[in-house]
């Protein structure tokens, strides 16, 4: 196994709906944070202008297929499973 460490290796990915609950307030409601997945910028690959390109900060990503009720209930996840949609991968454009 190999061990990817750094914001040059990985990037957070926001796990939309996925909220933790991580504790109670004064008032006795529950707080909430947002769940982030790290993934490996390896798998941000995209074509330039000079060909492929590999990594977070050279592409961007769009959503091909996103997390559904059917999607979930075919992948027969539950409990603390995630799912992760399909990502396309374009050049991020020059600042």
């Amino acid at each position: 196994m190999t061990v990817r460490e750094g914001s040059a290796n990985c990037f957070p990915y926001w796990l939309e709906g996925e909220d933790l609950e991580v504790g109670i307030n004064g008032a006795g409601n529950p707080m909430r944070a947002s769940k982030f997945l790290w993934m490996t910028s390896e798998i941000a690959k995209c074509e330039g202008d000079t060909g492929e390109v590999t990594g977070y900060e050279k592409c961007r990503y769009s959503t091909l297929s996103k997390c559904n009720v059917s999607k979930l209930e075919r992948l027969a996840l539950s409990g603390n499973d995630s799912c992760i949609p399909t990502l396309a991968w374009t050049v991020r454009p020059a600042e």
